[in-house]
């Protein structure tokens, strides 16, 4: 998970919480209900994250009619897998919301 804040980026490494005891040195945190835009990224990391999170920011928003980014999260996803392999597939989420709703 990537969360800016008014210091920079925080870059955290996540899982699901399952209840119980949270370990020294941990923190639990709450991601907020929203809607998310999934991107697949396929090819090997971290060039195939960063080309695709390029392009997220330079063409898919700008040239998307309906959507808006929505907050200061995004959040990466590493499947299980060799991540240097041609074949491997991350994926980019970013919080996003409908620009009819935001008039």
């Amino acid at each position: 998970m990537c969360h800016e804040t008014s210091d920079g980026l925080d870059y955290m490494i996540a899982g699901k919480y399952r209840g119980g005891p949270v370990p020294e040195g941990f923190e639990l945190r709450t991601v907020p209900a929203l809607t998310w835009a999934m991107f697949d990224c396929p090819g090997p990391v971290p060039e195939a994250l960063q080309t695709v999170t390029s392009r997220i920011f330079t063409e898919w928003l700008p040239q998307n009619p309906d959507w808006l980014p929505d907050g200061d999260l995004f959040m990466e996803y590493y499947p299980m897998g060799d991540s240097s392999a041609p074949d491997y597939r991350s994926q980019v989420w970013i919080p996003v919301k409908n620009k009819q709703n935001c008039r």
